[in-house]
């Protein structure tokens, strides 16, 4: 009798336990179906902030590209517009009754900086979501199932607090890229119309050197400066019957183009050569040749030439169009500035000194014979 009914008692118990064990895998169960939840909420924010927060750091960088081509372009027509206003400033006119130099002078051309690669870093989302399968728990005992449910419990609580932590990281991200995003809008904007002032600014300036030059063809060269035939070595420059002088010594082959062609004036008169020997010729059957051809020349000047810091300093670049002779045995002589660059007299002083001091050329030559000849140089400075 004792015996049956301990039997019963385990039995009971058993039961008890079994249907304990079931009523805490129901509610293991639905804590889990909460804690997921929660998790891909949070995860849906922190998603979104990502998608925001690289969308504001590509539209900064961007715009950082926009900002840097915006402002190459308005520094050189900045640089021609003060060039067009020192060479109108050489002929005599005050430019300032055209444009007001004097806003753009105070143009703050700047490059704008700024560090982005703790923010790019925050910008890519997680690449794994945490994520958990119920049905998977079918093929396990009631208590393994709960053992397995209160594991995937405490993963779901850490990365939870984990994607918060990446909320308010990301959150912070943004607070600091907001203003930047504001700061690289307005610099594009602020470009934007710089750019179209300077290039104004130019196109009026432009038109009325060009009028100058008109003016200069209809009614010079008497009556006008020096500064003019400086200027303008294109135009009347036919002298004692003799044809104007209109070949630079390659000058396409040193510069790529022939986009601002220079005919410099004839040398003054020369007085009449005591033999044939001493003739010095415009032009010769074959032309002068620098020693080992145009790549010789060009590394020559590059080599020789030493741009002036002074030039350097204010921005200065240009052209010295020279005009020397050489003999018919190479040597160099008659050494003279036709056109210099404006407001660098120490640029023509350098192109006369680097010129002077070149090695015999190979002498021109008419009917295969060797002659004196005169000869066109364009010495180029820039930085």
């Amino acid at each position: 009798m004792k015996n049956l009914i301990f039997l019963l008692l385990i039995i009971i118990s058993s039961v008890s336990y079994g249907q304990s064990k079931k009523k805490i895998n129901t509610r293991l169960r639905n804590e889990l179906k909460v804690m997921n939840l929660a998790y891909d909420s949070i995860y849906s924010v922190y998603t979104d902030q990502s998608k925001q927060l690289a969308g504001v750091y590509k539209a900064i960088v961007t715009g950082m590209l926009d900002l840097k081509t915006k402002r190459e372009q308005a520094q050189l027509t900045l640089e021609k517009v003060f060039t067009l206003h020192r060479q109108l400033k050489a002929l005599g006119f005050d430019s300032n009754t055209l444009v007001d130099l004097r806003e753009m002078k105070n143009f703050d051309l700047s490059e704008y900086k700024v560090n982005l690669a703790e923010e790019k870093a925050l910008t890519t989302p997680h690449p794994y979501k945490v994520t958990y399968d119920t049905l998977m728990l079918k093929e396990w005992k009631v208590d393994i199932q709960n053992e397995r449910i209160k594991a995937q419990l405490l993963v779901f609580k850490n990365a939870i607090v984990l994607t918060k932590e990446e909320v308010k990281s990301k959150s912070e991200a943004f607070q600091h890229l907001k203003p930047i995003s504001f700061t690289v809008d307005s610099l594009n904007t602020w470009y934007d119309n710089s750019l179209k002032i300077t290039s104004e600014n130019y196109r009026v300036l432009k038109n009325k050197m060009d009028e100058l030059k008109e003016n200069y063809r209809l009614k010079g060269p008497k009556g006008f400066s020096e500064a003019y035939r400086q200027q303008f070595p294109d135009i009347h420059n036919i002298a004692d019957g003799r044809p104007p002088v209109v070949r630079d010594y390659d000058y396409e082959t040193m510069y790529g183009s022939r986009d601002e062609v220079f005919v410099p004036a004839p040398p003054a008169p020369q007085k009449l050569p005591k033999s044939a020997a001493d003739e010095i010729y415009e032009y010769v059957d074959e032309p002068a040749s620098f020693p080992g051809g145009m790549d010789a020349l060009k590394k020559y000047l590059m080599e020789n030439i030493n741009y002036p810091q002074t030039a350097k300093d204010a921005g200065i670049s240009g052209k010295v169009y020279l005009k020397f002779v050489v003999s018919s045995n190479g040597t160099i002589s008659n050494v003279k500035v036709m056109r210099g660059v404006a407001d660098c007299p120490e640029c023509d002083k350098e192109a006369l000194r680097v010129v002077k001091n070149m090695p015999n050329w190979v002498p021109g030559k008419n009917k295969g014979k060797s002659v004196n000849s005169f000869l066109n140089l364009p010495v180029q400075f820039k930085p």
